[in-house]
């Protein structure tokens, strides 16, 4: 790697820590708690720090992680130019709560800057073939705690029902359900390591 896209790579991953940690700071000030545990509230802050370490193993469970920003991504495009959400509305709440003068709705816009930002990154640093253990253990560590200390109501994560529903057709108990979640998401973080390995460089 060339110094000029080190140089270029660090202005990027401190941006995104500047970015995260005003974001952080601004949710355990003004918002309930509960809203850190959100799978893609850290999600910059981390990036940010996989970007700055060039650390391949630590960027490609920032790659794996970026996924779960797809949703939020298509459900706010939907609401711009159809004016409603395709995956269960999950950011209604731009529109509904804050609204396009709030300086909230702006800050939010940081989740459109995850995939792009995790790609160029996975282009530069490389992805590790042990990346998707990381995340394994970002998802159950996360799920775990979201299940105790967040407000069913919510559906943080989808962890008690997939979130384009209102409530669970499976009729699992919410254990039973926790864990089948928490198995399905660590398979796919296993996938996306390996289709990740095709494309990226690995080590």
């Amino acid at each position: 790697m060339s110094q000029k896209d080190r140089k270029r790579l660090l202005i990027v991953g401190f941006i995104l820590v500047a970015i995260g940690a005003a974001d952080f700071i601004f949710t355990v000030l003004f918002e309930p708690f509960y809203n850190l545990l959100w799978f893609s509230n850290a999600i910059t802050l981390l990036l940010g720090l996989a970007i700055i370490s060039m650390n391949r193993l630590f960027m490609g469970a920032m790659l794996i992680s970026s996924a779960a920003e797809i949703p939020w991504v298509m459900d706010f495009i939907s609401h711009i130019f159809l004016g409603k959400g395709i995956f269960g509305n999950v950011t209604e709440y731009m529109f509904m709560d804050f609204g396009l003068k709030s300086i909230n709705f702006y800050m939010e816009l940081d989740h459109l800057l995850v995939i792009p930002i995790a790609l160029y990154g996975a282009y530069k640093i490389g992805v590790h073939k042990n990346s998707y253990l990381i995340s394994s253990a970002h998802i159950i560590l996360l799920n775990a705690l979201t299940f105790y200390m967040a407000p069913a109501s919510k559906n943080i994560n989808c962890i008690f029902h997939l979130c384009p529903l209102k409530e669970d057709i499976f009729n699992l108990n919410d254990v039973a359900y926790l864990i089948i979640w928490t198995v399905l998401l660590c398979i796919t973080a296993y996938l996306l390591n390996k289709s990740a390995l095709k494309f990226f460089r690995q080590k």
